[in-house]
């Protein structure tokens, strides 16, 4: 193999270099890495295959669907890279130049592209691992039975999972990491191609379920660990092992390694619409119709846990609808959504009474009035003007007025008060982890991916941050030259 990628959902340097005393801290640290950062609402995935940001692939991890409602969408898929010609992703730029790939379970490529080589999509991009591996995620198809045989599990979230013993969970994502790195050999053995990209993506989920043990070794390196740090510890260095011995089996000519983002402690949840309604800008529906909706909403609180979940991976848009039941949609100028760190205005993209007449002002006292209060000042939040920055991009409509910068331990789920202490953030071993409603739990992404490659820098690379754009265009470099 000439070329050979090497993807870890969520990687970190810092957890790495921490955890890790094998292969992938070993690398880095002989290595180094690039300064990458990224706005955590951008799929890094997405960049990484395209070499464009949200802004020009529409590949953010929640986006407005622009149908006239406030009903927003996750997907994001081979189909966007396909129809959008703005974007070539790598494996048709590889395949164009006469190299043949093989790929598998990288996030954002469902269903599996028509290749030269192998492709095993990954999950995400709005298609859950639930259920195994599809055969839309094959090319070609060939490979799904053999898979299958193979007891190849396409992704271990922890919810999806239905597992709640934080032990069985790491043992069942072992094996998944186990079982992922013999068939992605076995496939390289079979169809020899000329570049590689392998994903794990199981980490992520551990550092969001357990960041809360992870940080304190990150924080004190503790002579001794608790039982469930033991167990983390040795997740990581299997990853590492395995990696390894798909380096040691391939003996490729370069290596890169690379993550969509970082990670950090989930400190905080942030709701901007408590505080768009406290300035005016987002009043609330009539008393009655208030407590009729109200009423629905606590009807579904209620249910079962499963049967939320459930409902809630069907519908994404009812759960946001029934979290903002008390919004007069008719008369409220702006509003926020999980996921997106700013706030949109109300405008025609959402059937709003905003009017180009009223915009600047609006935003100018939302953009104020943020920056003046006291949650900003603590916290250490700036709001700004964002997408009229960027109204040349081929997706300025999926873009939210007003940006806001916060630190990385906060995120916006778009519920509960305007910010709000994350109540997890303790030890697994002091909660039941049948509680457990998101996986997002303890910790979420951080800014700072990794990007970390054995050969020598092209002349391309600066020394300014740049974000994770830089990682196509290396991998391009190392694969073409």
């Amino acid at each position: 193999m000439d070329t050979l990628v090497i993807g870890i959902d969520g990687g970190d340097e810092e957890i790495i270099s921490t955890l890790d005393s094998g292969f992938l801290s070993e690398f880095i640290d002989q290595n180094g890495t690039q300064n990458i950062e990224e706005d955590l609402w951008n799929r890094g995935w997405g960049s990484i295959l395209s070499g464009q940001h949200g802004r020009t692939s529409g590949g953010f991890y929640e986006k407005p669907k622009l149908d006239g409602t406030h009903d927003f969408e996750q997907t994001f898929g081979t189909r966007d890279y396909e129809q959008n010609e703005s974007l070539t992703p790598l494996w048709e730029r590889l395949n164009d130049e006469g190299l043949e790939v093989g790929f598998m379970n990288v996030k954002t490529t469902m269903p599996a592209p028509e290749v030269d080589g192998f492709f095993v999509s990954g999950a995400g991009g709005g298609f859950k691992p639930s259920g195994g591996v599809p055969e839309a995620a094959c090319h070609p198809t060939s490979i799904h039975n053999e898979l299958t045989q193979s007891d190849y599990n396409w992704e271990i979230r922890f919810l999806d999972s239905g597992i709640k013993d934080i032990f069985k969970y790491i043992d069942v994502v072992k094996e998944t990491i186990i079982n992922r790195t013999e068939a992605y050999l076995r496939l390289c053995r079979e169809f020899e191609p000329d570049f590689g990209f392998l994903c794990h993506t199981e980490t992520v989920g551990i550092q969001n379920l357990a960041m809360a043990e992870i940080q304190p070794i990150i924080d004190s390196s503790p002579e001794e660990y608790n039982e469930i740090q033991s167990s983390i510890v040795e997740l990581y260095r299997l990853v590492s092992g395995c990696v390894e011995r798909v380096v040691d089996e391939l003996t490729p000519d370069r290596i890169l390694l690379v993550s969509d983002h970082g990670q950090a402690p989930y400190l905080h949840s942030v709701n901007v619409d408590p505080f768009l309604q406290r300035i005016g800008v987002q009043p609330t529906v009539g008393e009655a119709e208030q407590k009729s909706r109200t009423l629905i909403r606590q009807v579904g609180e209620r249910m079962p846990q499963p049967v939320i979940q459930f409902a809630s991976s069907l519908a994404p848009s009812l759960r946001d609808k029934a979290i903002r039941s008390d919004v007069n949609w008719e008369k409220t100028m702006a509003f926020g959504h999980r996921y997106v760190p700013g706030i949109y205005i109300n405008d025609d993209r959402f059937s709003g009474p905003v009017d180009d007449n009223s915009y600047d002002e609006i935003v100018d006292q939302i953009v104020a009035e943020f920056n003046e209060s006291d949650e900003a000042d603590e916290y250490n939040m700036v709001a700004s003007r964002y997408r009229s920055k960027h109204l040349e991009t081929k997706q300025s409509d999926l873009l939210p007025d007003i940006w806001i910068d916060k630190p990385d331990t906060m995120f916006f789920e778009g519920e509960g008060e305007f910010v709000q202490r994350n109540s997890s953030y303790r030890s697994l071993a002091d909660q039941d982890l049948d509680q457990v409603q998101t996986n997002m739990h303890t910790g979420k992404k951080g800014s700072k991916p990794l990007l970390s490659y054995d050969f020598e820098e092209p002349s391309f690379v600066s020394d300014s941050s740049s974000d994770l754009t830089l990682a196509y265009d290396l991998i391009l470099d190392a694969a073409l030259h």
